[in-house]
């Protein structure tokens, strides 16, 4: 797998900050770690400035799971499910700040980031679409975090997880998830491989 690309910071925790200059090539544990370890974006901005006006282009998809949609353990997503719903597609896996512990009065439950290998993508709109596309089929990852300016912040011990594949995940979504998978999700309330639990879709869909 040739890897793919994030872009860090020289700080970590700042939500104000818009400069990652820093660029790294994910192939696995070691070189994510090594940006985790700081703020960081998944897109080559111009001038390494954030914003969707300054996109260049992305070879990685980020998405954000923090399992709000239900109180219950049991329908709690994990890496590992997520791996099964997206065969052979490499990603990444980095634990959040918040990963088990309490926030906003609700119990702590799994929370991360996920990165996915994607052809290259140099359209802002195109790839925050490509988001939209993963959220219409696989319903648990944070609708806040669907643009193309989106950044991750970064945890002092990185806790990651790295899970190799040889396809991209555009051809993992070509191949099972074809554009009449999101009428359909919506039609059945069911996913390809059937992650929502019986009973919660009523939780998962608000």
């Amino acid at each position: 797998m040739s890897g793919f690309s994030l872009y860090y910071a020289d700080c970590i925790g700042a939500e104000t900050n818009c400069s990652y200059p820093h660029e790294v090539v994910v192939r696995g544990i070691d070189s994510l770690r090594e940006a985790a370890r700081h703020d960081y974006v998944c897109v080559s901005y111009r001038g390494g400035y954030r914003s969707k006006a300054n996109f260049i282009r992305s070879n990685c998809l980020g998405m954000d799971c923090d399992n709000d949609h239900s109180e219950r353990p049991e329908d709690w997503i994990t890496p590992e499910m997520i791996h099964e719903s997206f065969p052979n597609v490499p990603f990444a896996v980095h634990f959040s700040r918040h990963h088990m512990k309490p926030k906003r009065g609700k119990v702590p439950r799994p929370k991360f980031h996920v990165l996915f290998l994607i052809e290259e993508v140099t359209d802002h709109a195109e790839y925050s679409n490509l988001k939209k596309r993963m959220n219409a089929v696989f319903p648990y990852f944070d609708t806040k975090a669907l643009d193309a300016a989106r950044f991750f912040f970064g945890t002092a011990s990185p806790d990651v997880d790295f899970f190799p594949g040889t396809i991209t995940l555009d051809e993992c979504l070509d191949r099972y998830y074809p554009d009449s998978a999101a009428d359909a999700f919506w039609d059945t309330g069911t996913p390809l491989g059937g992650v929502i639990s019986e009973g919660s879709r009523n939780s998962t869909l608000s």
